[in-house]
């Protein structure tokens, strides 16, 4: 067996390079970013106004001018105006191009209106360049909005527009089939015998990448080793990535680890010394992974979360971000000399964040996950963890 932290290195080393593709913006959310998005000009890209009211000849005001008779409306949109006579003023809307002679701008609960001449508020204070969002003062043309690497969220997204990307390389994502093997499951809405129980590994795990846009794609397969042979054969052309739940451990009927070699899929480790999830198996071929999970749903999940999603994340080019930390909520021990990944939920309690365990009832017992909100990783040379132990924590 190898550590977690082995795990976690080889999985990382061997993590297949997804290639690009153009898609729509407005379809490109939460994918991650193939090139830099770059400011096709400055940024305002003229001197813009920030609130609606007046725009003078701030001079006027120094010379102690406090009415201005209103010539003309500069509309947001339009080509600027010209204040051809520095003792009027222009009304102007928010978002609009500043007029010329124009470098003060007055907002309109600031002054009173009368037969077309705004007077300022008594003892109103003014400064040159008062609510205009100066030409340039954000960025420059060619200033990176948006680096190669990460998410786009909506701030990306907006950037993105802002800019003129009416499309955006990004990284593919990665075609997966999601396995589960094994006689004793069937599907929902069909009868149940007593010694037989519902799939739910693979429907979870096939939810969640569909919820974050994966070409995911949900089979089952009975224990029959022609059968698993030639449908593993069959996903593994087709596929960029296979997740098996179940046949992974030492029975009789575990072929799954047998097959894969006979595919020419390499082995990278087989078992990670951690609590849940031990029989984990992980292999390569060109350009392609292969995960396999262990049957007890609360291991294919945990195993699912730490391993799987971070290397479809690195498979993208996703730039990697620190993960959260939370305190214990009160003692917790486990004394073998493993990784426990334990089931936690997560409140408040003024600046900090506690998780609180979730206690299962073993492997299987995936009830007890519903209404956690993750999992906390404790380090495997220790045995006692006390009450605001901090942990790193994986969500859901």
């Amino acid at each position: 067996m190898i550590s977690v932290q082995e795990a976690e290195k080889l999985i990382c080393q061997h993590s297949p390079h997804h290639s690009s593709e153009l898609v729509e913006t407005l379809n490109a959310h939460n994918r991650v970013l193939a090139e830099d998005i770059i400011a096709e000009r400055e940024n305002p890209p003229f001197n813009r106004v920030a609130m609606d009211g007046i725009a003078i000849n701030y001079a006027q005001w120094q010379n102690s001018r406090t009415s201005f008779q209103i010539k003309g409306t500069q509309a947001a949109g339009h080509p600027p105006l010209t204040l051809e006579d520095s003792t009027t003023c222009l009304e102007v809307m928010t978002g609009a191009v500043l007029p010329h002679n124009c470098d003060c701008v007055i907002p309109v609960e600031r002054i009173k209106v009368e037969n077309q001449t705004a007077t300022l508020e008594n003892g109103l204070d003014l400064k040159q360049w008062q609510n205009v969002h100066l030409q340039g003062s954000d960025h420059d043309k060619g200033f990176v909005l948006a680096h190669s690497g990460q998410v786009l969220n909506a701030p990306e997204i907006a950037v993105a527009a802002a800019a003129g990307y009416g499309k955006v390389k990004v990284a593919k994502l990665a075609k997966i089939a999601v396995i589960a093997t094994g006689d004793e499951l069937v599907s929902s809405g069909v009868d149940i015998k007593a010694w037989q129980i519902r799939r739910s590994n693979t429907t979870a795990i096939t939810a969640s990448l569909k919820a974050l846009n994966y070409d995911a794609t949900e089979y089952h397969i009975k224990d029959n080793l022609e059968t698993l042979r030639a449908k593993l054969s069959e996903l593994l052309n087709t596929n960029d990535m296979l997740i098996l739940t179940g046949g992974v451990s030492m029975g009789k009927f575990d072929f799954v680890p047998q097959i894969l070699k006979e595919l020419k899929v390499e082995q990278i480790f087989h078992k990670v010394t951690q609590r849940p999830g031990k029989p984990l198996w992980f292999g390569t071929c060109p350009e392609k992974s292969v995960f396999g999970l262990p049957g007890n749903p609360v291991s294919a999940l945990i195993n699912f979360q730490r391993y799987i999603l971070p290397q479809l994340l690195i498979s993208q080019g996703l730039s990697q971000k620190p993960l959260l930390h939370v305190e214990l909520s009160e003692d917790f021990s486990f004394n073998k000399n493993m990784t426990r990944f334990l089931p936690v939920s997560i409140h408040s309690l003024g600046s900090k964040l506690l998780a609180s365990p979730q206690r299962t009832n073993g492997s299987g017992d995936f009830g007890a996950l519903s209404g956690s909100d993750g999992f906390i990783e404790l380090e495997a040379e220790v045995s006692e963890f006390k009450a605001n132990y901090i942990a790193p924590f994986y969500s859901w």
